[in-house]
């Protein structure tokens, strides 16, 4: 006989704040008083205002659910033709300290990833990207920062570009390099984030002269990559509706400064993130980083560096997200649910110390290693089997009993066809507070249709309970189908 095991995963739970409905009062016994004082014209223009700017609606707040950040750089290859950078280690010593301190970047402990030189293989980095990190955890409302310092190949039709892992290959650049639009338009597919930010710190391979011609990797010809494909990170930008930061124009190099021991780039990057103690939104932080790594590059070392902000047309929230705001990985472990360090004023001193003083320790320690000594990969971590978070909370709701018996309803309601071994589905859908399942969607196929079918029809007729009282509006839930079989052979006469 075969007994089938029917196994589901329920990842993470986010909340979207949603705007709730207002009471306006149009006047009252005060106001109307005020009015016969003065002219009726004015009083008729004065009144008006005050009816428009009582109407006037809220400005959307962004909400941002779990921040997470991928920090890779290179300062030398396998490949000896490729020109080391030497200032990449130290740009992600910068980047990873800054992010993950708890007063400015507020990323959690967990939540920065960085990977250099011998570790920044492409096999490696791929794991970095997909199940066993980032696409494993990542939610559609959480902010995701992928910092790349490398050197860069053009792909042969100029629609993508290839960044270099270590092991990459000069003459054959489909060895060792990942191609940048397929992987920002896989993350955002299968996070379904609007808010993936990809800071490119990078150069051409082999070049480039000042009027942006290089050597092509791929034939020996001379090519001019700014002429090329002068927009190529807007057309990017627009085919994965992410959104990109580059250091330099397309075709040209990201300089280094002497002064800051790093690039242009993260000097100013760093400085703009914590300029207004780390409440300025993306927006105020790229028009800083833009005017200042112009100003900088010529007047140090004579040379024209224009980065570039490509936004999808689609995308335009990402302007007013903070990047230092706080989320729940933010906060710190010592303090339960229900309070924050800002209830424990000495404590939340103590420990904000604490944790400069660590950072700083431990930038100065790498600083002083020698260069030969590469960076490990840090703050990794694969050991969660994902499955149910039993003990998921949004705020004071406790949603781990709920989140069972929602397994439970759809598990009762799912059907896979038979005929095959193993199968794995991943959806996203909302609970609305009525507990009915709105938007459901396949982020993720089995490749089979009729299985993926399956799924979507137990998510349509699944009965849920009402979310637990105290609830938001909705919730949003990433849903894992897995669909093993296990042979058991019984014998008989």
């Amino acid at each position: 006989m075969n007994d089938k095991k029917h196994n589901f995963s329920i990842f993470l739970v986010y909340l979207t704040s949603v705007a709730l409905p207002i009471s306006v009062q149009l006047s009252d016994s005060h106001g109307a008083l005020a009015i016969n004082k003065i002219k009726p014209i004015e009083a008729a223009k004065q009144a008006s205002q005050k009816v428009k700017n009582t109407l006037k609606k809220p400005e959307k707040k962004t909400e941002i659910r779990e921040k997470w950040a991928l920090i890779v750089a290179l300062d030398n290859f396998h490949d000896k033709k490729i020109e080391p950078i030497k200032f990449a280690q130290n740009n992600a010593l910068l980047m990873s300290a800054l992010l993950a301190n708890p007063e400015m970047g507020k990323f959690g402990p967990k939540h920065v990833l960085t990977v250099t030189n011998v570790k920044a293989i492409e096999k490696n980095i791929s794991k970095c990207l997909s199940e066993p990190w980032l696409l494993k955890h990542a939610l559609p409302n959480d902010l995701v920062i992928l910092y790349f310092c490398t050197r860069y190949i053009p792909t042969e039709d100029g629609k993508d570009i290839q960044l270099c892992m270590y092991e990459a290959e000069s003459a054959n650049p489909s060895i060792g390099t990942i191609k940048l639009k397929e992987t920002l338009k896989e993350i955002r597919r299968r996070t379904q984030s609007p808010y993936i930010v990809s800071i490119l710190d990078i150069s051409p391979i082999g070049g480039p002269d000042e009027d942006g011609v290089v050597e092509n990797a791929q034939n020996g010809e001379s090519l001019n990559l700014k002429a090329t494909n002068a927009d190529l990170y807007q057309k990017i930008a627009e085919e994965t509706s992410t959104t990109i930061l580059a250091g330099n124009q397309f075709g040209h190099p990201s300089y280094h400064s002497s002064v800051d021991n790093s690039s242009f780039l993260v000097a100013n990057l760093i400085e703009g993130l914590k300029a207004g103690g780390g409440q300025m939104d993306f927006e105020t932080i790229v028009d800083y980083v833009k005017k200042n790594v112009q100003e900088q590059a010529m007047s140090r070392k004579g040379k024209v560096q224009e980065p570039v902000f490509a936004i999808a047309s689609n995308n335009q929230e990402i302007t007013k997200v903070i990047p230092a705001m706080e989320v729940k990985s933010s906060r710190q472990e010592s303090i339960r649910v229900g309070h924050s360090l800002s209830d424990y004023p000495d404590l939340a001193a103590r420990e904000a110390e604490r944790q400069r003083l660590a950072a700083e320790k431990l930038v100065a320690e790498k600083l002083s290693k020698p260069r030969e000594q590469n960076i490990p990969i840090e703050t990794a971590n694969w050991e969660s089997d994902g499955g149910v978070d039993e003990d998921a909370a949004v705020g004071e709701v406790e949603f781990g009993p709920y989140m069972k018996r929602m397994k439970k309803a759809i598990q009762d309601k799912w059907a896979p066809p038979k005929g095959f071994k193993a199968r794995s589905v991943v959806a996203v859908f909302s609970i609305m507070r009525n507990g009915q399942i709105v938007n459901p969607e396949i982020v993720d196929g089995s490749g089979v249709d009729s299985v993926d079918q399956s799924a979507m029809n137990a998510l349509k007729t699944a009965k849920l309970d009402p979310l637990p009282k105290g609830s938001p509006p909705y919730v949003q839930i990433r849903y894992q189908f897995d669909w093993k079989v296990s042979q058991d052979s019984k014998s008989g006469n």
